[in-house]
């Protein structure tokens, strides 16, 4: 079995998308400040970019303890809704001041749903303007 490569991670640097969008290419230093990079497919990124979160949260909770109440939580600072060309379903982007984004697909009648339950909990939390 061959041995691995192990890298201490310290940050990342920066990122260049291949010419066709079929790879990412990740600069970061390691903990020594020496520069590596990675080339992760796009099946790969996909992901990593929905494992992400989850991963974030278990070391939240494990930090703290085991606090299961602990998740990441993003402020927005802007949002976007459009429809989704023949479908019954909008898109809702969300972004942050860090320039996270991300968008999901809501069926309207879910978003209904949504809005009603957001509007009774800002009620009960004594939010200001919603009565």
């Amino acid at each position: 079995m061959a041995e691995r490569n192990w890298v201490d991670l310290e940050s990342l640097t920066n990122y260049q998308v291949a010419p066709d969008g079929s790879s990412v290419l990740m600069n970061a230093l390691d903990a020594d400040g020496r520069e590596i990079s990675l080339i992760v497919p796009m099946g790969s990124l996909q992901a990593l970019a929905l494992t992400m979160p989850e991963m974030v949260t278990a070391a939240l909770r494990a930090a703290a303890g085991g606090d299961e109440s602990l998740r990441l939580v993003h402020n927005v600072q802007a949002w976007r809704v459009e429809a989704s060309p023949g479908q019954q379903h909008l898109i809702l982007t969300f972004r942050t001041p860090d320039a996270f984004e991300a968008s999901f697909a809501v069926h309207q009648d879910d978003l209904a749903s949504i809005l009603d339950q957001a509007h009774a909990e800002g009620r009960s939390a004594g939010i200001p303007g919603l009565h």
